[in-house]
């Protein structure tokens, strides 16, 4: 993954993912929505602020996701779209810190 420094946010970079495996891992910190680039998600990495602009197929995989949890992103695949435009298609985890019933239990 490339991660270039936001314009305007001397303070952040920006993640890109070019290959697939890509991943980027860190603390969810905030969403905002801009009228030029839609969802902008803001993650902690290694100390430093990180803006991910929203992918068609991030947003609804983060739309659940509490701010505060820990997210691994990993761009996965690519996939064609009945246009036959190319997707990028990601694997979104997180841990919100929440220790579910089941996991008590074992």
């Amino acid at each position: 993954m490339v991660m270039r420094e936001a314009k305007g946010q001397e303070d952040a970079e920006f993640a890109k993912f070019e290959a697939i495996g890509d991943k980027l891992e860190g603390v969810y910190k905030d969403v905002r929505e801009s009228d030029k680039y839609g969802k902008i998600y803001e993650f902690e990495v290694s100390g430093k602020k990180v803006i991910l602009l929203g992918k068609t197929d991030i947003i609804p995989k983060m739309a659940e996701i509490p701010i505060g949890s820990f997210v691994s992103i990993k761009y996965i695949n690519n996939i064609k779209t009945a246009k036959k435009n190319m997707l990028k298609e990601f694997e979104v985890l997180f841990d919100d810190g929440v220790i579910e019933e089941e996991e008590v239990k074992d």
